[in-house]
């Protein structure tokens, strides 16, 4: 258990007893001990003006005001430590409970791993992907004709294996989506788990944190605030807040990339103009994933360092 002074975390922790007898710890506010109920008052059938022998030890007591809970007696005077049952503690929400920033980033530090691992594959599955959809726009273009009288008529499209760039990046290209799919769904919630970590550490967030993680997959917005979410999870006075647009940049070039091979391959541009921006837009996949797994680094490393401090 971590002390909470009604504002901010405490530094002061202790393990979850319910049998700790021990005195109340002057620093750490409130003890946290479950007794019997029905402990005698020390003062019941004490004569007024006794001496202190006459007085039984210090102790978890009954609490003579009527609380309900054990109030600590220190074997001359009542104190001001009070402990209240257990079962009969009020409820408290998760929307007024006291966040632990610590508990949190262990989740987004978790997810962040993972996240990264995936980047490992993600990268150089998207640079296929975008090599691939090239061939596949180019065929689409010169076949337009047939595939919309197929489409008229309510036939299936099928786009040939010849026309993915073969078999192998066809195969590499289908497996890639699904491994892009699955790590950028990871990534959203890394950013949101980090917003919220970076929020209860008391950073100026410019929007909440789970609409800055999915603002990604928000139409225009999704051109600059997730760049700014980022930005957000670091310290103002963070160095390493110069590699969140070192990945930003490179992932703003994929995107372009992918919508200029469809605008050149349907603008009947030459093959090698469209192959130039297919590869230009692969390069800016591998570079943008090698820089995010540098920004979640950095996010953690800074993150663990301020939960270890006493928040006050």
């Amino acid at each position: 258990m971590r002390y909470f002074d009604g504002s901010a975390w405490g530094i002061v922790t202790r393990p979850n007893s319910s049998t700790d007898r021990s005195a109340p710890n002057e620093s750490s506010g409130v003890a946290d001990v479950t007794l019997v109920a029905s402990a005698p008052n020390p003062t019941d059938g004490v004569i007024a003006g006794a001496n202190s022998d006459a007085l039984p030890p210090a102790a978890w007591y009954s609490d003579p005001s009527g609380s309900g809970g054990l109030r600590w007696w220190d074997g001359e005077r009542w104190t001001e430590h009070v402990s209240i049952p257990a079962d009969t503690r009020p409820a408290v929400t998760s929307k007024g409970a006291p966040v632990d920033p610590a508990l949190m980033h262990a989740k987004a530090a978790s997810t962040g791993r993972l996240v990264r691992t995936l980047l490992i594959f993600a990268g150089p599955a998207l640079a296929v992907s975008i090599i691939s959809s090239a061939f596949q726009m180019r065929w689409l273009y010169d076949n337009f004709d047939s595939v919309w009288r197929d489409a008229e008529a309510g036939r299936a499209i099928t786009i040939p294996i010849s026309a993915s760039g073969g078999s192998f990046l066809a195969a590499f290209s289908q497996v890639g989506g699904l491994v892009c799919l699955i790590t950028g769904v990871f990534f959203l919630v890394w950013l949101g788990q980090s917003g919220r970590v970076a929020e209860s550490l008391g950073f100026a967030l410019r929007r909440s944190p789970w609409l800055g993680a999915w603002s990604l997959a928000i139409p225009i917005v999704q051109w600059w605030w997730p760049y700014r979410a980022t930005l957000d999870l670091l310290p103002e006075s963070d160095e390493n807040k110069s590699s969140v647009i070192r990945w930003w940049l490179p992932w703003l070039g994929t995107s372009i990339a992918q919508a200029g091979v469809v605008v050149a391959a349907f603008g009947a541009m030459p093959d090698i103009a469209i192959s130039v921006i297919a590869a230009a837009g692969a390069i800016c996949a591998l570079l943008a994933a090698v820089k995010a797994r540098s920004v979640i680094a950095a996010v953690e490393t800074a993150h663990a360092e301020l939960v270890r401090r006493p928040v006050r």
